[in-house]
């Protein structure tokens, strides 16, 4: 009984967990080209727009509409926006089969 080989990433060539398309066809990435795909950084972006703005109005909106911005906005509003970024990007690696 022949055993099956490892499935390898179409781009790396290491191991492949992951079905997606690579130029229009199927083909089993690894996770990092399978969290770089575009259809995945495209959701990704979409959600980290519309729920990073979303609580950014909700969390600093009266300091940015007084015009008082601190400089703990500097890093606070950019992470408001990248943790949607990362969670979409993580559920899409986590997601059931």
């Amino acid at each position: 009984m022949a055993t099956q080989p490892a499935p390898t990433c179409a781009r790396c060539q290491s191991f492949a967990r992951y079905q997606s398309t690579h130029n229009g066809q199927p083909a089993s990435l690894c996770a990092r080209h399978f969290a770089l795909c575009r259809a995945i950084l495209r959701r990704a972006a979409t959600t980290a727009l519309i729920v990073g703005t979303l609580l950014t109005a909700l969390n600093q909106g009266d300091i940015l509409l007084a015009g008082d911005t601190t400089s703990a906005m500097l890093w606070k509003v950019p992470l408001t926006y990248l943790v949607p970024f990362s969670v979409t990007i993580w559920g899409a690696l986590t997601r059931a089969d």
